[in-house]
């Protein structure tokens, strides 16, 4: 039979020396010595013995869901300690049970009870029942079950646990124990010793948020957000039934029950903004899944002599341990009921939805149940599940985050562009500062261990070369738009009416003056630029000077000539352009005709540049720029011309209008004055004279042309 096959992984069978059906017969089952995994420690298994004063009768052959004679390994550890492996022999007796089953199971620390309690709830001494140890190393290995063989219609199993927190252990085991048991538990022993401390109701919520998620990819259902219960299968996660027992429950005042609905209150009157009170607030709230299943109980001391007490008689413990027992029997009773259906027991007062139900899963079969534990048993292993340690590591990790992002906004807040040298100076700064901070604020000795640091200067690293490409860039803009106002500057010299070196110059020192307000790494670029424009513009602009300035004189010169002889009739001031023109274009041009060679300009004699230095002096000085004043001027003198040739014009056009009665009237004064009469006045006479005088006038040259 199944229910006869040893354990591979824990247990070796001694072979029987007499025939299996003749120890049957005899009443006496096989021996088995329990040897455990490799590395978990040994479990030693004490084959049952009839109970002192029991009369010896014949096992009557039982079918193949018959309750094992000894506790089974349904879990146990793989090699790494952190995992857990599933029993075959288990499974195949689990998955020949029929009807209801109800899983109660006992969670908590090493060392503190369980193994005997459970013995104690199915009526079984300690060489018949789990293995009870009062040794410091913990005694149970994974997870080991029981059936109780209550009466009733549902089977119940007891599954005894490892505690949790024994040394040497990682936590991470200790969570998929306790996660296990929650998911597959109908009624749950939350075994505390002494009193409810705030580390136990965080340690459950913890495990209650870690079951819900992996009973919801065990489904293998897509998540519908934080704390959802139902799959997209329909398939729901009820919560057990949890009652927090206390063992050594020798404090005096409230109850457990009252100390536990107390101590579960939401923070409701703590100020809202209190991190700390946030953080109680969301433990409490996680534990809102299991409804009004959770209770609270307290067993006193069974005897003084703790570690004597599988030596003990039933009638040897306390009276007030075996009462409190039999309230846990009923209570275990109570919560592990189902209904005729075999379903999920029914809610105990006022028809809560199911999600509220005070109580957990009933399982219809040994099947179902060895389904359901494969799915979870893999889903357990496959994903990693967060430790006090990773807490440590994701807080240490969103604090390297946090600053990582303070130092970004501290960079991006730096008035760029600055000088390379200047923005080194305050990028470091800043991030010192920073990893101070992490290293002030940090929890661990050894931040190296998790990769913080090296991560942190990861994203250093990243940081300054955005950083330093964005001074770049601003440094580029900055200087560009400086170098297009400064370049536009000089590109206009050569346009100018009046050309100057001293304004090319001038132009030039206030392009050093414009570029010395651009800084960074676009600054040798620009100044280099720069240089170049002095040192090069300066040449051409130089030869393209003496050509303007000849062109110009010639210009002028010949204005001059016309100007002086038609105009303004200045003889002397014609007669200098004359020579001016005569000496500066004419005999130059000469000279190097009759030598063939390159013969030296006007401008290069000492004479020249003397000419040179005074047309310098006058174009552009400290004072004024002729340039911006020479249009002003030519329409002036425009101006000027064409008011002169009007006035001319109009004493034109008087003297031939009126020109004749003045001389009449000046004739008369004159005869006036020499005592002569005056004759009477023959108009005619007087025409004919008009027209004799206006005759003269044609025939004299005009004024107007000899001026």
């Amino acid at each position: 039979m199944l229910w006869l096959a040893p354990l591979a992984a824990a247990r070796e069978v001694a072979a029987p020396s007499a025939p299996l059906a003749a120890q049957l017969v005899r009443g006496w089952p096989p021996t088995h010595e329990a040897t455990g995994p490799p590395g978990a420690g040994a479990r030693q298994l004490r084959e049952p013995a009839l109970r002192e004063g029991a009369e010896a009768r014949p096992l009557e052959a039982r079918p193949l869901e018959a309750r094992p004679l000894e506790a089974m390994a349904l879990l146990l550890p793989d090699a790494s300690g952190n995992k857990l492996e599933l029993q075959p022999p288990a499974l195949a007796w689990l998955e020949s049970l029929r009807g209801p089953l109800a899983v109660v199971s006992a969670i908590g620390q090493y060392r503190s009870g369980k193994s005997y309690l459970l013995n104690q709830m199915m009526g079984l001494p300690c060489d018949k029942g789990f293995t009870v140890g009062h040794e410091r190393h913990t005694q149970t290995k994974g997870v080991w079950f029981m059936e109780g063989g209550d009466a009733g219609p549902t089977r119940t199993l007891y599954f005894d646990t490892e505690g949790f927190d024994a040394t040497g252990k990682a936590a991470v085991y200790d969570d998929r124990i306790f996660a296990f048991s929650t998911l597959i538990s109908s009624a749950m022993l939350y075994n505390l010793v002494e009193t409810i401390k705030e580390a136990d109701v965080e340690k459950l919520s913890f495990v209650a948020q870690l079951a819900q998620e992996f009973w919801r990819r065990s489904q293998g259902a897509a998540a519908k957000g934080r704390g959802a219960h139902r799959t997209a299968k329909g398939s729901e996660w009820m919560p057990p039934a949890l009652l927090w027992l206390v063992q050594r429950d020798f404090l005096q005042g409230s109850t457990v029950d009252e100390y536990l609905r107390d101590a579960l209150k939401v923070a409701s009157e703590r100020p809202t903004d209190d991190e700390h009170a946030k953080r109680l607030n969301q433990i409490r709230k996680a534990l809102s899944a299991f409804g009004d299943g959770m209770s609270g109980m307290g067993l006193v001391q069974p005897h003084v002599r703790r570690t004597a007490l599988c030596e003990l008689e039933q009638k040897d413990l306390a009276p007030e341990y075996i009462a409190g027992l039999a309230r846990v029997r009923e209570w275990v009773s109570k919560h592990t009921a189902a209904d005729a259906a075999g379903g999920p027991i029914a809610p105990k007062k006022n028809r809560r939805p199911l999600r509220t139900q005070a109580g957990g899963r009933v399982w219809p079969s040994g099947a179902e149940l060895v389904a359901q534990v494969r799915k979870l048993v893999e889903a357990l292993n496959a994903q990693e599940i967060p430790t006090a340690g990773s807490v440590i590591d994701a807080f240490n990790r969103d604090l390297i985050l946090r600053n990582t992002a303070e130092l970004k906004a501290t960079l991006h807040a730096i008035a760029l562009p600055l000088p390379t040298h200047e923005l080194d100076a305050q990028a470091r700064a800043a991030v010192h500062a920073a990893k101070a901070q992490i290293i002030r604020q940090t929890f661990g000795a050894d931040l190296e261990s998790a990769g913080g640091l090296g991560q942190f200067d990861a994203s250093v690293d990243d940081l300054l070369h955005t950083l330093a490409d964005a001074n770049f860039r601003a440094s580029h803009a900055a200087c560009n738009g400086q170098w297009e106002r400064c370049s536009g500057a000089v590109e206009k010299l050569k346009s100018a009416t009046l050309p100057s070196r001293r304004r090319f110059w001038a132009r030039i020192q206030e392009c050093n003056i414009t570029l010395a307000s651009c800084v960074g790494p676009a600054a040798p670029e620009y100044l280099g630029r720069l240089h170049s424009l002095a040192v090069n513009g300066a040449a051409e602009y130089g030869e393209a000077f003496l050509n303007r300035i000849s062109h110009l004189m010639l210009v002028g010169c010949a204005g001059g000539i016309l100007v002086f002889r038609y105009v303004l009739q200045h003889a002397t001031a014609e007669f200098v352009c004359w020579v001016v023109l005569i000496a500066v274009e004419v005999l130059p041009r000469l000279n190097a005709i009759t030598q063939f060679s390159n013969a030296p300009t006007f401008w290069d004699s000492p004479t020249g540049q003397t000419v040179l230095q005074m047309y310098e002096s006058a174009v552009y000085n400290e004072y004024i720029d002729a340039d911006d004043w020479i249009h002003i001027l030519l329409l002036v003198l425009v101006a000027v011309f064409f008011v002169r040739q009007c006035r001319v014009w109009y004493n034109g056009c008087c003297e031939t209008c009126c020109g004749g009665g003045r001389r009449r009237k000046a004739r008369a004064k004159d005869a006036s004055r020499r005592g002569r009469k005056t004759r009477p006045v023959d108009y005619d006479d007087e025409e004919d004279e008009d027209e004799d005088d206006e005759e003269r006038e044609l025939r004299r040259p005009s004024r107007t042309l000899r001026r």
